[in-house]
């Protein structure tokens, strides 16, 4: 009998908390140790199978390890704990776009915008895909919303884009009216703030990328050229929803 109890207060001492696991994950994957990471997450997931956010970071490690078929049920399991966690449908969104599956990626996009309709990242990634599948009409509205949400002139510009290949000429030429409007007041503005503070415009060594630069600038948001963003991002702190 007192070896029994020996025996369980010794287990007892070996088992590691499902929070030190989870430190210890943290510190692998800022380390870029995604392979010990996935081991701790493991161990932490024995303990607390039902914890959403631990999937989301178990499938947030795998994506970085190249495994997206895994990434994808680990995500898939976060849902079914935390369904109404919309920053899960986006960056499943995200790993579907990676398997060239479209079809999926447009639905996890659709079903998280039903969550967080003014989710930017989300209605950026959205918009992109369906431009790159050639579905420019169904565009328009997501990025009519991102439009209002973001000021990058970028997103106008793809608006444009959409209206032309949609055949809507009457609203491309109102976007185009509104978007030479825009770098007007941006050129007029960035004048006035070179101005106000002449020494922070030599320190910068250059014209702005509104001011005399046009077409040179790297649009952070709808380029075409540009790669998706937001989501299967390292997190600060694991979310909780879906723990039993």
């Amino acid at each position: 009998m007192v070896s029994l109890v020996l025996f369980v207060a010794c287990l007892a001492q070996q088992t590691v908390s499902v929070e030190t696991l989870t430190q210890r994950a943290q510190e692998c994957f800022k380390l870029g140790k995604y392979s010990e990471a996935r081991e701790a997450l493991q161990q932490a997931l024995q303990q607390s199978p039902r914890q959403a956010g631990l999937w989301k970071y178990l499938g947030l490690v795998e994506a970085q390890l190249n495994h997206v078929d895994a990434a994808i049920t680990d995500f898939e399991k976060a849902l079914s704990l935390a369904p109404g966690d919309a920053q899960t449908h986006f960056d499943l969104g995200l790993l579907y776009r990676r398997k060239n599956d479209s079809t999926k990626a447009l639905a996890s996009y659709r079903q998280g915008l039903q969550l967080q309709a003014s989710n930017a990242p989300g209605l950026q990634n959205y918009a992109l895909l369906l431009m790159e599948t050639g579905q420019f009409k169904d565009a328009i509205a997501p990025l009519k919303t991102l439009r209002k949400v973001s000021t990058d002139l970028s997103v106008r510009v793809a608006l444009i884009e959409c209206y032309l290949n949609s055949g809507e000429n009457d609203e491309a030429q109102r976007e185009i009216h509104a978007l030479c409007r825009l770098r007007v007041e941006n050129r007029r503005s960035n004048r006035n703030r070179s101005h106000r503070d002449p020494e922070r415009s030599h320190r910068a060594g250059r014209p702005s990328a509104v001011s005399g630069q046009e077409g040179r600038s790297k649009p952070s948001g709808c380029n075409r050229c540009a790669q998706h963003r937001g989501g299967i991002e390292t997190p600060t702190t694991l979310d909780q929803s879906g723990v039993a």
